[in-house]
């Protein structure tokens, strides 16, 4: 049995008019995070046609700021989509658009919370099993703060 495979990866390979809109999909919920909050509450990303992104930028300001530059714009956006470019223009921002807001900081395992695991890990003789095993227990324990920690 291989690795389970993405969904948005199985829908990119429909055909060119569906991966475009799981690009853009992607890109759209991404956003706030790949280009900062301050520039996501001036700019939104509209639609992605035959691979170019076309953005709305809310001031002329903002415009001139993002056209100067675009290059790292763009190499910001092709971590996530390939892209062939960036097509800035005035215009409103969408109404549906979420808030922008600070990605959140994720908590790690204490090393006695990754000793408990493995602890309770050590009677499963089945390396898939265990590998489940401790995959559930950690997300678990990383939903509830930890014991030594002061909360985040």
């Amino acid at each position: 049995m291989g690795e389970p495979t993405r969904v948005s990866v199985l829908l990119a390979g429909l055909g060119p008019p569906l991966a475009e809109r799981v690009r853009h999909a992607r890109l759209a919920a991404e956003w706030a995070t790949l280009v900062g909050p301050a520039v996501a509450r001036h700019a939104a990303p509209l639609h992605l046609e035959d691979g170019w992104l076309h953005v709305a930028v809310d001031s002329s300001a903002w415009l001139h700021e993002l056209s100067l530059k675009e290059e790292e714009l763009l190499a910001v956006l092709r971590r996530v989509a390939d892209l062939r470019g960036v097509r800035l223009r005035l215009a409103p921002l969408p109404a549906h658009r979420p808030e922008p807001r600070a990605p959140a900081r994720r908590r790690h395992l204490l090393p006695e919370e990754q000793a408990a695991i493995e602890e309770a890990l050590a009677p499963i003789r089945d390396p898939a099993l265990a590998a489940t095993v401790r995959r559930v227990m950690t997300k678990d324990r990383l939903t509830k703060p930890s014991e030594g920690a002061p909360p985040a």
